[in-house]
């Protein structure tokens, strides 16, 4: 069947679903989004992704005229008229249509668009290989009132993952203006040294992932010792084991940095060891 999105309470074929060139969203990156998973219709820690899109509009001031339950009923809504059981979603709200100035006082009316598709399963032999990464160029602030946010404005990102891509790697690894490392361009990052589980605080400068904060609940009930602290490239490329999180992914194991492996360059017992706890997490939560 066609696709159909999600526009401001209307479900339109994807070849009709547009908005307004003035949108600043368009103009000048004026937006923000989540992705999502649904797993057999149930979208997966919603709530956490709602709590996280509501603090960075407050953050950005946009008007919100809508709620939780409204959000909620417009995502089932979609994955409902696309007939999906496990999908991609794409959340998206941006400033909406103004003047063509940098001045989101122009705008009145927010849009939301929902786009929702077939989630594709990643390869199992990534998970047994495991990712390459490489420390890229992009040096981005830990400061910038953006850093923690999921905004439009993703170029720093997109630079990153072209860099790390025309060399061979899977992920690209920022590394902030302080040297400390922050995150992938699409997933958050952590180390195994010895029996302590490391990510990066979200003061580096980072997204806080959800799947990132189910990570850190499991390592707790799982007695894993960890912390979110600093991690060094060097402390990255001189650990036991590391792994990427994110909701589309879950668990990716990080095996090389810059063509030298990470640990013994497979996936390690830790890693495999919360691959497994997260999908059984997924799994109770949504009552699977």
């Amino acid at each position: 069947m066609e696709q159909l999105v999600y526009i401001n309470g209307e479900l339109l074929p994807k070849d009709e679903a547009r908005v307004s060139v003035f949108d600043h969203g368009f103009l000048y990156g004026n937006g923000l989004f989540e992705t999502m998973r649904a797993y057999k219709k149930k979208v997966f820690r919603l709530e956490h992704h709602l709590q996280r899109l509501s603090l960075s509009l407050e953050s950005l001031q946009f008007p919100i005229p809508f709620t939780f339950d409204s959000l909620k009923e417009a995502i089932y809504t979609t994955i409902e008229a696309n007939r999906l059981e496990d999908a991609y979603i794409r959340l998206n709200i941006t400033r909406g249509e103004g003047a063509t100035v940098p001045d989101p006082t122009t705008c009145k009316n927010p849009n939301l668009i929902i786009i929702v598709r077939d989630y594709l399963p990643y390869s199992p032999s990534l998970y047994q290989k495991g990712y390459s990464g490489k420390v890229v160029q992009v040096r981005p602030s830990p400061h910038a009132p953006t850093a923690t946010m999921k905004t439009f404005n993703f170029l720093n990102h997109i630079i990153a993952k072209m860099e790390a891509k025309a060399s061979g790697f899977n992920e690209g690894i920022l590394v902030n203006t302080d040297g400390l490392v922050t995150e992938g361009t699409v997933s958050n990052i952590f180390t195994v040294t010895g029996n302590c589980l490391t990510t990066p605080a979200q003061g580096a400068g980072l997204l806080p992932g959800v799947t990132r904060q189910v990570i850190l609940e499991l390592a707790e009930e799982k007695q894993i010792k960890s912390e979110e602290g600093t991690v060094t490239p060097q402390q990255l490329a001189g650990a036991d084991e590391a792994f990427l999180t994110n909701s589309l992914v879950e668990i990716m194991p990080l095996v090389e940095l810059d063509g030298q492996p990470i640990g013994t360059g497979i996936p390690g017992p830790v890693t495999q060891e919360l691959i497994v706890s997260y999908k059984k997490r997924v799994q109770e939560e949504l009552q699977l």
